[in-house]
């Protein structure tokens, strides 16, 4: 019996965990998950997410709505300074900075380069009129869900 509890101790521990009542006959009762737009019953992208950039501040807020389990990478680009602006963060070349958003990400404004930081920090502040925006979403994350901003062409979008 000793074992057995010892087994159910260390099954317990760790990770997510999802909150079950129990409901009156006894058994268990999980949560449900309503459907979206498209009618199924996943919280999948299929035409009813709606993606956004937000600028406060002394942040800068990506939120995505009715969006895929698995989330989303975004970029920012500052297109509108041409080739002086800043491009650390445009998620389209190998050494780009690419931030991750499930839900909402909001991002500090950083002062200098060293101090940008995937999902955390971001050179984009102050500078909305001049920053393009895109996500990415899909099995690889390597398909344009979303573009905006100043010049939504320069994702392809």
């Amino acid at each position: 019996m000793y074992i057995l509890m010892g087994l159910l101790g260390v099954w317990g521990c760790g990770g997510d965990q999802i909150d079950v009542d129990w409901d009156d006959s006894g058994g268990p009762s999980y949560p449900s998950f309503e459907a979206d737009a498209d009618g199924d019953v996943d919280a999948d992208a299929d035409g009813d997410a709606s993606f956004s950039i937000t600028w406060g501040a002394d942040n800068v807020v990506a939120a995505v709505v009715n969006g895929d389990l698995y989330g989303y990478f975004f970029g920012l680009a500052e297109t509108g300074a041409g080739t002086t602006g800043w491009y650390g963060e445009d998620c389209l070349s190998a050494d780009s900075i690419c931030h991750e958003v499930i839900d909402t990400t909001t991002l500090a404004c950083a002062s200098g380069v060293d101090e940008v930081w995937a999902s955390n920090a971001t050179l984009h502040c102050g500078v909305e009129y001049d920053t393009s925006w895109a996500f990415w979403g899909g099995a690889d994350w390597d398909t344009l869900m979303a573009a905006g901003g100043d010049d939504a062409s320069y994702f392809g979008g």
